[in-house]
């Protein structure tokens, strides 16, 4: 949950960013009352802002302010870039968990498989024994064996019965980090439906590495951070230069001005240049 949140926030943050190279429009409305002329700003977290005068009397005001980009040095552009590098990171750090879960199930299940395998070829182990027990038990009875082999094939099924012991033992264990590694209960049931194959390789180790460095999530979300810190970079670098925007202003406003008028519009250019920082 915490990874797929991660992706949620970075793909709203490119968003963000791709919405800030578009034209940006803000309606804001403003009613005032006192004995000074006072600057009227929007709200907080309103963009574009509007700042509008407000005369010494009771006032009101309903106003549109339009404000988009012309050139801005590469600084939006950087913005975008290293936000959607941010989100194809966040993305392929998903995919890594993701690719590594289904790794700890994979390799829990077939632990569980080996297990039962093992457990099989013990109780085949257990069941000779019994066998040989029997054999020598009634070879014993009609005077054609010795009692020591009767005690020792009696010695061989107790061992093969501990080690029976043992592998169940180990089985159980390998069924427990199967559920833990599916986020199952620990209690649930599971009924295996496979068993071991042994089968070629499609590739080999170069292929598979070559792969791996191609599609691994942790390698490619560090690419991804390394393009998200150079565009940053960039970014950071246009914020230094010259900054064109184009602004459109309408007013609906009351009482009416010293002109008589009740409404205007402003439109233009606004050229900012950082000279020290």
């Amino acid at each position: 949950a915490g990874v797929r949140s991660e992706v949620r926030v970075a793909h709203a943050e490119a968003g963000a960013a791709r919405a800030r190279t578009a034209p940006q429009l803000s309606a804001n409305g403003f009613a005032s009352k006192g004995d000074m002329q006072s600057v009227l700003s929007t709200g907080m977290g309103v963009e574009p802002e509007a700042l509008v005068l407000g005369p010494a009397k009771s006032f009101t005001d309903l106003n549109f302010t339009l404000m988009f980009p012309l050139y801005t040095g590469g600084r939006l552009s950087g913005v975008v870039s290293a936000s959607s590098a941010s989100e194809k990171a966040a993305q392929e750090d998903a995919k890594e968990m993701k690719a590594e879960v289904t790794l700890m199930v994979r390799e829990s299940y077939l632990r569980v498989l080996l297990a039962e395998d093992l457990l099989s070829a013990q109780q085949a182990r257990v069941d000779a024994a019994g066998s040989m027990v029997r054999n020598a038990q009634a070879q014993f009875d009609v005077g054609k064996s010795i009692q020591a082999n009767v005690q020792r094939a009696t010695a061989e099924l107790a061992d093969a019965r501990r080690e029976l012991t043992m592998t169940q033992n180990d089985r159980d264990k390998m069924m427990l980090d199967l559920l833990e590694a599916m986020g199952a209960r620990l209690d649930s049931s599971v009924t295996l439906t496979s068993s071991l194959q042994l089968s070629p390789q499609p590739k080999d180790l170069a292929e598979y590495l070559t792969d791996a460095g191609n599609n691994r999530g942790s390698l490619v979300a560090a690419t991804q951070r390394v393009r998200a810190a150079k565009a940053g970079l960039s970014a950071a670098r246009g914020a230094q230069g010259p900054q064109l925007f184009g602004f459109a202003i309408s007013d609906t406003f009351s009482p009416r001005d010293e002109m008589g008028k009740s409404s205007g519009y402003t439109v233009g250019l606004n050229l900012s240049l950082p000279l020290y920082d």
